[in-house]
C-alpha cells in the first residue's frame, strides 16, 4: 500500500512564513517605488524623503533672502546671524537625508536577504519534493508488482467461489486479457466473458472488492497499465493517455494524481532518476 506522510503542521508553518515574507517584500517594494517616484519628481538622482520638510525649506529660503537684504543694507552682524541659522537648518536637512539614505540601504539589504532566503527555501522544497516523488514511484512499482505476483485463484467452479474469490479471479483475468482497454467494458461484458449472472457480478464487486462501481475498477486498471507504459516506454503522455483508454490528457493526469499522489510526468522523471 502506498503510504502518505502527514505534514499538516509543518505545512501550516511554512505557509505562515511565506505569507509573512511576501508581505514584507511587498511593503519594501512599495516604499522603494515611492522613493524612486519622489526622485524623478524632483529631477535629481539623490533620494529624498517621502514627505518633504516644507517648513524647513521655507524657513531656509526666507533666512537666505533676509541675509542678502541685510548685507545689502550694511547690517553685516544681522546677515551673519541669519546665515548661521540658515547653515544650521541646512545641516539638519543633510542629516535627514543621510538618515533616509541609511534607511533605504537597510531596506535594500533586508530585501536581498529575503530573496536569498526564498531561494534557499525553494531549493530545499524542490529537493524534498524530488525525494518524495522517488519514494512514491518505488512504492507504486512495488504495489503493482506485488499485485501481479499474487497466487492464481483455486481451480474451482465459479459457482463455488466466494464473492472475494470470484472478484479476485475476475480481476486477474481482466488484467491478463486487458479487457479494461475495451471502450465497451461493462458489467454485461463480464457476464458474457465469464458466463456468470448479473447477481454474481454484483456480489463480487459489492462484497468481495473495495470498489464502489465498475467504472472505478476499470479506471484503476487503466491507471496501472499507464504507469507501466510511463516506465517501460518513451511514448509521449498524449499517446499513453489514448492507449490507456482516457479521453484526454487533463482527465488522465487528474485521475493519475488522485490515485498515486504524483503526476504522470513526475512519476516518469522519478523512475528515471531511480534507475
Amino acid at each position: 500500500m502506498i503510504k502518505q506522510s502527514n505534514h499538516r503542521g509543518s505545512g501550516i508553518f511554512q505557509r505562515l512564513i511565506l505569507r509573512y515574507v511576501r508581505t514584507c517584500c511587498g511593503w519594501v517594494i512599495v516604499f522603494l517605488l515611492m522613493s524612486m517616484m519622489g526622485c524623478a519628481g524632483n529631477g535629481t538622482k539623490e533620494p529624498v524623503p517621502p514627505v518633504k520638510n516644507t517648513l524647513h525649506d521655507v524657513r531656509s529660503d526666507t533666512l537666505l533672502r533676509r541675509a542678502e537684504t541685510a548685507r545689502a543694507q550694511g547690517r553685516y552682524a544681522d546677515a551673519y546671524d541669519l546665515l548661521k541659522r540658515h547653515a544650521t537648518i541646512a545641516v539638519k536637512q543633510q542629516r535627514h537625508y543621510k538618515q533616509y539614505a541609511t534607511m533605504v540601504a537597510i531596506l535594500i539589504g533586508v530585501l536581498a536577504l529575503m530573496g536569498l532566503f526564498l531561494t534557499w527555501y525553494a531549493a530545499c522544497q524542490w529537493k524534498k519534493t524530488q525525494q518524495k516523488n522517488r519514494v512514491l514511484a518505488l512504492q507504486i512499482k512495488e504495489a503493482i508488482i506485488n499485485k501481479e505476483r499474487r497466487d492464481e485463484p483455486m481451480k474451482a467452479s465459479l459457482d463455488d467461489m466466494s464473492p472475494e474469490e470470484l472478484f479476485h479471479y475476475i480481476e486477474l483475468e481482466v488484467s491478463r486479457r486487458q479487457l479494461f482497454l475495451n471502450p465497451s467494458f461493462d458489467r454485461q461484458m463480464i457476464m458474457n466473458e465469464f458466463h456468470i449472472s448479473k447477481e454474481r457480478v454484483g456480489a463480487a464487486f459489492s462484497q468481495g472488492s473495495k470498489y464502489d462501481s465498475l467504472p472505478q475498477f476499470a479506471s484503476d486498471l487503466r491507471l496501472e497499465y499507464a504507469s507501466k507504459l510511463l516506465v517501460t516506454t518513451d511514448l509521449p503522455i498524449n499517446d499513453i493517455t489514448a492507449k490507456a483508454g482516457f479521453s484526454n490528457v487533463s482527465v488522465f493526469s487528474r485521475c493519475f494524481s488522485r490515485k498515486f499522489m504524483i503526476s504522470p510526468t513526475q512519476y516518469r522523471r522519478a523512475n528515471s532518476e531511480c534507475i
